[in-house]
């Protein structure tokens, strides 16, 4: 009895563990330089995103506080169906030079599943032309964008990480289901053995 429930309960995992949701995105990180030359710039921009779950999700953007001023994120709520792609829109708006470093967050939905958020990194760099003082401030800041762009590197690696988790978690169940069923295999081998040996034991008893 303890071994059924056993099994059960190993099922119910790797049916959880089956089901999570995944998603790729296509662009994780995405570089924006600009040159600001007194008015206000809208640069148009696009995530790639790939449903890769087996039903439709739900897909929501948001930017972080670091970038929500100059980012207006254009299809910030939406459906995709399974195996497919969209490239989802979002303006910058741009009126003064600076370094700007964010993230965009994109969060996969669906009913009775645990959502996710998988992160994209944009890092802009805007400049005014002509301006010697835009440039001054530009090399000042050159050793933390480097190290920003190297951080949004890092981050490329989660999603493929919550994958490669997932994928993994479910081959070692697989392995570990198999190997119970051998156990079980095997028990009963035993016990047809056994049951054999009794029935000959008494055929001779009987002679």
């Amino acid at each position: 009895m303890k071994k059924i429930l056993f099994i059960i309960f190993l099922l119910i995992i790797f049916s959880y563990l089956s089901s999570a949701l995944t998603a790729r995105i296509g662009n994780s990180l995405i570089l924006v330089p600009a040159e600001i030359e007194g008015e206000e710039i809208i640069i148009e921009k696009t995530i790639s995103i790939d449903n890769t779950n087996p039903a439709s999700v739900d897909v929501s953007l948001r930017a972080s506080d670091e970038i929500k001023d100059i980012v207006e994120i254009v299809d910030n709520n939406f459906v995709l169906q399974s195996r497919e792609t969209k490239d989802a829109r979002f303006n910058i708006r741009l009126n003064k030079a600076g370094e700007y470093v964010g993230t965009i967050w994109v969060k996969i939905s669906a009913s009775g599943e645990v959502p996710i958020e998988l992160p994209v990194r944009v890092v802009i760099s805007a400049k005014s032309t002509g301006s010697e003082e835009a440039k001054q401030k530009q090399e000042e800041n050159k050793t933390k964008i480097s190290f920003n762009i190297k951080e949004a590197f890092s981050n490329i690696g989660t999603q493929k990480s919550v994958v490669l988790l997932s994928l993994l978690t479910t081959i070692l169940s697989c392995i570990l289901l198999f190997l119970l069923y051998q156990i079980k295999k095997k028990e009963d081998k035993k016990k047809r053995e056994r049951g054999t040996l009794k029935k000959i034991d008494k055929d001779r008893l009987k002679k």
